[in-house]
């Protein structure tokens, strides 16, 4: 198989540029893209299933596809995609593959955690390769291409809405007044097996496109689309920032994602390709067996959870997993936050937790096989126990408030384990749990609250003896080494902190809330952005630009 720096085409220059906004209405942003002009890809996807399924859905999808494109794992794909033609070219099976990847990934983990089922997202993505545009989607999210000052609309809509309109069941008046126009046909993660729309076309010198979710398609009409993307803004960055603002102020019911690739120079496409559309089947059982197989080796996706039988709850409180807000029985490692749009940053136990534990020879001198490790925490914030449920490795087997109904009380306990025969597989005891009056206490003077400019800044990371516990500390990650770094600022909601230089070995503190943190150069071009970063007092995040 070809590699990636074989694949792309040297002289081929373009442009990348993405923005997202959370909205009017929603409190969570379940919309993620990522795009990498070195590889020449860009994915966009819009999750549903609830805020926290959403979430993980589209990240999940997203970056299953990437690895997929920039092979990160090793993955055979044509066994992804021996059912498929042979005449389609590397980079269209890339993308098929790594798409019937991440709805496997998605459906089976839904059907492993029963509190996400419904989890599921749109997806639409491109790879450019010797000029031609490789283009495949499934859901609502779009594709539209700006050329000669003609918008045309890349892909179709899996709706129900769609399909009516398409068969000539329902008017295009009937369409305006339509109730379910949001209601999908196809997505990911719903179905063991998808569909997937795929489309092959060259590119021309000048080309813009753009991929959105429906909450800019949804707010926008084409015409104004294409008035917007033909305005002069100064740069590829700002077109974007603003085309997702108009969403904003014209509807911003729901998320709003948007990225443009701007062709500026490209080859002559090659004519070995031909273009193309066309519906790639579901894949058959021989490949879905393998797409298992891969989960399974390189991914670590489990299988179905089981119900635990009630025989195996003998101690008053079998499990509170949540974040520390207290003390815990474990080692805690720093994590960095994902680059996905608008996920909480907040320091959980990470996977690099685990792998630290599992390569630890000490932990099982006797070299008997793994089991998983056991772990009791007391919190303060139950929004944290939510949060851990979405991170491998993790399964929240019970909460206080469901043992048996009754409130436990301060004091020590046993903490045991037992199999179907009752016997004691794991005990531990003299644990303790403090009184509620004992745990960290809000200080009246920094309740929670929408932060406003006088409130970011308490101290600077090498002063932390004098900062309250409704504070957060937070480092920027990142390779800030490129020219436009030097100088550059940090803004906290569009307030100037200082220097990025001065912050990035000791961090900076934060009161408790929700924060826009920007990087801006000398001149106040906008270099890198990071929406929804929520601080929650007494913890340390670690955000990757």
């Amino acid at each position: 198989m070809d590699t990636m720096n074989d694949q792309v085409a040297p002289t081929i220059q373009l442009q990348m540029a993405a923005a997202t906004d959370t909205g009017k209405v929603r409190q969570h942003n379940e919309d993620f893209f990522y795009y990498s002009e070195k590889h020449q890809f860009f994915v966009i996807c819009d999750g549903m299933g609830g805020h926290k399924a959403g979430q993980l859905a589209s990240r999940m999808a997203g970056e299953t596809l990437k690895e997929a494109v920039l092979q990160e794992k090793f993955l055979d794909i044509k066994k992804m995609t021996q059912d498929v033609a042979d005449d389609l070219p590397p980079a269209a099976l890339q993308l098929i593959a790594g798409v019937r990847l991440a709805n496997r990934r998605l459906f089976n983990h839904a059907r492993a955690h029963p509190e996400l089922k419904g989890m599921g997202t749109t997806l639409v993505a491109g790879i450019i390769r010797h000029g031609w545009l490789y283009l495949i989607h499934a859901g609502d999210s779009r594709f539209y291409r700006l050329r000669h000052q003609q918008l045309e609309r890349l892909t179709r809509d899996h709706t129900w809405l769609n399909e009516l309109i398409e068969d000539q069941e329902i008017s295009e008046d009937e369409a305006e007044a339509f109730r379910q126009k949001n209601v999908l046909t196809r997505a990911l993660g719903i179905a063991p097996t998808i569909k997937i729309d795929l489309r092959i076309e060259p590119v021309r010198p000048d080309d813009l496109y753009l991929l959105c979710t429906d909450g800019l398609h949804n707010a926008l009409a084409d015409a104004l689309i294409r008035s917007v993307l033909s305005a002069d803004h100064g740069s590829l960055q700002k077109a974007v920032e603003k085309i997702v603002l108009n969403a904003r102020l014209l509807d911003g019911s729901d998320n709003i994602t948007a990225g443009l690739i701007h062709i500026e120079t490209c080859p002559e496409p090659g004519s070995n390709i031909h273009p193309l559309e066309r519906t790639i089947p579901d894949e058959p059982d021989k490949v879905s067996q393998h797409l298992d197989r891969i989960l399974k080796a390189h991914f670590g996706v489990q299988k179905p959870a089981r119900r635990i039988q009630k025989p195996m709850l003998i101690a008053a409180s079998l499990l509170a997993l949540a974040l520390l807000a207290g003390s815990f029985f474990l080692r805690q490692n720093a994590t960095q936050a994902s680059s996905s749009a608008a996920q909480d940053t907040v320091a959980l136990l990470s996977d690099d937790w685990f792998k630290t534990v599992s390569d630890d020879p000490a932990m099982d001198p006797a070299g008997r096989p793994e089991a998983g490790w056991l772990v009791l925490i007391q919190a303060v914030d139950s929004t944290d126990i939510e949060a851990l449920r979405y991170l491998n490795g993790i399964r929240v087997l019970d909460i206080v408030k469901n043992v048996h109904n009754r409130p436990l009380v301060a004091g020590n306990y046993t903490w045991a384990l037992a199999d179907s025969t009752r016997k004691v597989v794991y005990q531990r005891a003299d644990i303790q749990l403090m009184a509620r009056n004992r745990w960290p206490q809000t200080d009246p003077m920094l309740e929670e609250k929408p932060a406003e400019s006088s409130d970011i800044v308490v101290r600077t990371g090498d002063e932390p003896r004098a900062v309250p516990r409704r504070r957060g500390r937070v480092y920027l990650v990142g390779n800030f080494d490129e020219d436009p770094f030097r100088q550059a600022q940090i803004y906290i909601n569009e307030w100037p902190l200082g220097l990025l230089d001065n912050y990035l070995d000791k961090g900076f503190y934060l009161r408790q809330g929700r924060y826009s943190i920007a990087i801006r150069d000398q001149d106040g071009k906008l270099l890198r952005l990071k929406r929804d970063v929520r601080i929650i007092g007494g913890k340390t995040i670690a955000i990757e630009f």
